[in-house]
């Protein structure tokens, strides 16, 4: 993303993190009933970071796995719902609910973004929120290079993952 900030944790490491369930327990071997319980006591929810920021932005800062949305265009709205409505079907099959995290340059809507976000609410999207602090908030995730050395990026994965369960 040329001269751009790099982001460590991607919208794809967030969704992982948040759509991380309990691990199986020696306790396997419990009723039925007892265990469609236990198989629903994790997050449920499947995150998409939505990228509402005007195309300039989103080439020199994009963030790696979000989805930009052009909220200037005619149809956008009509577009996104109806690759929402696409997701929210494939995320069923798993047992998990799309969730829209909407990314702005600093938390706060322009014109065009609140006319996209009325738009999609007006047709039934729910499960819809705006990332506070828009773009700045991801900050603490960006991974700055040492003396031209390579990151951990594993590392820095796993760290920003504990970060996101706490």
């Amino acid at each position: 993303n040329g001269s751009g900030d790099k982001l460590e944790a991607s919208a794809n490491d967030v969704q992982a993190a948040a759509s991380h369930t309990a691990k199986s327990s020696p306790a396997d071997d419990v009723p039925s009933d007892a265990a469609e319980a236990r198989d629903t006591s994790g997050c449920l929810l499947l995150p998409k970071l939505i990228d509402l920021r005007s195309h300039a932005e989103v080439r020199n800062h994009g963030v790696k796995g979000s989805r930009p949305v052009d909220v200037a265009a005619a149809d956008c709205a009509k577009d996104f719902l109806t690759w929402a409505n696409k997701r929210e079907l494939e995320a069923a099959s798993y047992g998990l609910k799309p969730m829209h995290v909407l990314l702005t340059a600093k938390g706060v809507m322009n014109q065009d973004q609140q006319r996209f976000v009325t738009a999609i609410l007006t047709q039934g999207m729910g499960a819809v929120c705006i990332l506070a602090g828009g773009y700045d908030s991801l900050r603490p995730f960006f991974v700055e290079p040492v003396d031209g050395a390579e990151p951990r990026l594993a590392e820095r994965a796993q760290e920003a993952k504990v970060l996101l369960q706490k």
